[in-house]
């Protein structure tokens, strides 16, 4: 009888280990002309906590709204292509709109030809329970079917994600190929930025700890990375920051071309260190303050450190510094200045 109620007893362990097992890794749903669902929307109202959505290859329309999406820490929902940048999402305003989102992987998908941002992620409109845990690997971005203020990848009030080894290219001539506002605890390494607007990177509206290490970024457009900006102060995360930036870490970056690198635009507390710049068409480095609400703190305590500089040809000015700043608070220091002739 004791041997039949450990027998019991073990089987209904193994039992429960494999339903964890497979709530964890969870269902395949697919996506796809005469799928499942024809429509990522339409698969995500479906899926639960450790679903993989798996879209078909094949281009599919934009414009589709994902609202509350929600994996868990042990079991996050995965929207992916089947095979890397064959599934393609082409047009709409934005290939798909994820609103408040949570644990969540993006990978292996195509956005082109939005005429509002490629891809947008928020919290919502609620700046108290930010969109959080967002992976986006191996996707593309391309040629935007716009030229104002629109961005291949757009980000509000996101917290704690990762972008790395995608690609980016052709964005919007007044946009930015990532634009971050109030977003926090990101890492932004291993992609490919080529053929910028106004920026390739930007983190402002009380953007904070995020990380832009080995990207490479060729004519990035007006400034490469934009560490800050101007955004309404109604809209920056949480609400009463004084800083459009604070805290970012622009770390073994190569930059090629481009108006200029790197520009600190009401920023505090920020570096950029041990990148390779070379040849940028007009500045380095720019040193700004834009967003001179009261309760702004001045564009100050940044550091431009251990950085390789390669320039010359047309270009009359290493760094530019604008009007309210402090840029005497700045730490520039162990660089390498080179002309361009001398490597030639």
């Amino acid at each position: 009888m004791l041997l039949l109620k450990t027998i019991i007893k073990a089987s209904l362990t193994i039992l429960i280990i494999l339903m964890m097992t497979e709530q964890v890794q969870g269902r395949k749903i697919t996506v796809g002309s005469k799928m499942e669902f024809n429509r990522v929307s339409d698969a995500a109202a479906k899926v639960k906590p450790g679903d993989t959505i798996v879209i078909k290859s094949g281009v599919y329309p934009g414009g589709e709204v994902i609202n509350g999406l929600k994996g868990r820490s042990d079991s996050w929902i995965i929207i992916q292509g089947e095979i890397p940048g064959k599934s393609s999402f082409n047009g709409g305003s934005s290939a798909f709109h994820l609103s408040d989102p949570e644990f969540i992987v993006i990978e292996g998908l195509t956005f082109s030809g939005q005429t509002g941002n490629g891809l947008n992620i928020d919290d919502g409109g609620s700046y108290d329970t930010p969109a959080g845990n967002i992976i986006i690997r191996n996707c593309i971005w391309e040629n935007m079917a716009a030229s104002g203020n629109n961005d291949e990848l757009k980000m509000s009030g996101v917290d704690d994600f990762e972008i790395t080894d995608c690609i980016f290219r052709n964005g919007s001539k007044g946009g930015s190929m990532i634009d971050m506002v109030g977003c926090h605890r990101g890492i932004i390494t291993g992609n490919l930025f080529e053929n910028g607007g106004s920026n390739s990177i930007q983190a402002k509206g009380g953007s904070k700890d995020i990380v832009i290490k080995r990207n490479r970024f060729n004519n990035g457009g007006e400034r490469a990375i934009n560490i800050g900006g101007s955004k309404g102060m109604q809209f920056f995360r949480p609400i009463g920051i004084s800083y459009e930036a604070s805290d970012i870490k622009v770390w073994s970056n190569i930059f090629k071309g481009g108006t200029a690198a790197v520009a600190f635009v009401g920023a505090v507390n920020c570096e950029a260190m041990n990148n390779i710049i070379i040849n940028p068409v007009k500045w380095v480095i720019r040193i700004l303050q834009e967003n001179t609400n009261q309760i702004m703190q001045p564009c100050s305590n940044n550091s431009f450190m251990n950085n390789n500089i390669v320039f010359g040809g047309e270009q009359k000015m290493a760094i530019n510094i604008g009007p309210n700043t402090k840029a005497e608070t700045f730490t520039i220091s162990n660089n390498i200045w080179n002309k361009l002739m001398d490597v030639q």
